[in-house]
């Protein structure tokens, strides 16, 4: 399902290649079904490896830790699991904040969505198809598969020396890709492995009572990304499905059982997504600020005031997303008063907001207004480290 890769340790730089890295079918393996099973010495090693990146992300702080964002994102997946047949897999679901679309599973049953995915998402339904393909992945166990292929071995002997790290300092929230080979290391694995788990997940979706079609919708978004970024090719390995053959092949199957997504039993306009994962959206439309993409931040601020039309940290976000854009007009400036003034508002004792709010009036000449602001800001933060920059405005 990913498209972009992520920086990881150099310890672990391996376990990710052996993880998600691009392979073919391998030995014949048995599938998980929630019950225990066999585990050889080098599925061992890769669950063992595996609980060391989940360590490791938990110990970069890069998980986004919601307990409604983790419980619907819980009750998703045992339905999927349901669907699948399963009733104990030891799954477990995790967001990490990163504002580019991904999603990927270790091979001890970790999954993980990036935010810049659930912003991306429309419904429930391709929630779903992306939880399903993921866990199609661990339950066919698709990563010992890879890991016993000639062609694994011989892509970790190419990438074996490769350095990554993960992007450390204060305050870092986000997970980039280090080079080309590891950022392909996460986009999936072999083309018939890819196209197995989007044929299980389509199977699974309906089996849940999703409307099937979503899946290719899904697709239709990805390749919208790919378009937007300039990407012809998103896989940089040629055994790798390209997107427009995956919305090909998911269509195809809508056409051979045309009733199998004519009256799907969850509603799409009102099956609690949105809600669902709403703080999802202002983490990530923070995360796009960063990166000056202000038309999707802008989407996902909007949507989420549609959802919380109360919420000061979103109207503060909104108004920081202004206040980034390059060459902001007259127009824009006043629109960011709006939008911070709607925060000091809603949250009386948001220091940055009466900052922003004071510096905002300042650049539109509203002088009286503009102090009072600075002012406020200066009382909820006596030790402000820009107190001797404000005191000089006022």
């Amino acid at each position: 399902m990913s498209i972009l890769g992520i920086r990881q340790p150099r310890v672990l730089s391996l376990l990710l290649l052996a993880v998600v890295a691009a392979g073919c079918g391998g030995a014949s393996v048995r599938r998980f079904e929630g019950k225990p099973v066999a585990v050889a010495r080098d599925e061992k090693l890769l669950w063992q490896e595996a609980a060391q990146l989940e360590k490791a992300f938990a110990d970069s702080k890069l998980l986004i830790r919601d307990d409604a964002v983790d419980g619907y994102l819980n009750a998703v997946t045992a339905r999927v699991l349901d669907a699948y047949g399963v009733e104990d897999a030891s799954i477990r679901v995790y967001v990490l904040r990163n504002p580019f679309v991904n999603a990927f599973v270790l091979p001890n049953g970790s999954v993980y969505l990036h935010t810049g995915l659930l912003a991306l998402l429309e419904n429930e339904a391709q929630l779903a198809g992306v939880l399903a393909h993921e866990l199609e992945h661990y339950l066919g166990r698709h990563s010992l598969r890879r890991e016993r292929s000639r062609e694994q071995r011989e892509t970790l002997l190419l990438l074996g020396g490769l350095f990554v790290t993960i992007m450390g300092g204060p305050g870092e929230a986000m997970l980039v890709s280090s080079a080309p080979a590891i950022e392909s290391s996460v986009r999936g694995y072999s083309r018939d492995l890819e196209r197995e788990a989007d044929a299980a997940a389509y199977r699974a979706m309906i089996a849940a009572g999703y409307d099937g079609g979503q899946l290719a919708r899904t697709f239709e978004l990805l390749m919208s990304v790919e378009r937007e970024a300039g990407v012809e090719e998103p896989f940089y390995y040629s055994n790798h499905p390209l997107t427009a053959e995956r919305l090909k092949d998911s269509l195809a199957w809508q056409t051979a059982a045309p009733g199998d997504v004519s009256a799907p039993r969850r509603s799409e306009r009102d099956d609690g997504y949105g809600s669902g994962v709403a703080s999802v959206l202002l983490v990530n439309a923070a995360e796009d600020v960063r990166l000056r993409r202000f038309d999707r931040a802008s989407e996902a601020v909007e949507r989420y005031l549609r959802l919380r039309p109360d919420d000061a940290r979103a109207h503060f976000t909104f108004g920081e997303l202004l206040r980034h854009k390059a060459g902001g007009s007259g127009t824009d400036l006043d629109r960011m008063a709006v939008a911070y003034k709607r925060a000091t508002e809603l949250s009386p004792a948001m220091p940055e907001a009466h900052r922003e709010l004071g510096l905002a009036y300042r650049a539109i000449g509203r002088a009286a207004e503009s102090r009072a602001s600075l002012r406020r800001y200066l009382e909820l933060s006596p030790t402000a480290a820009d107190r001797s920059i404000i005191e000089s405005y006022l």
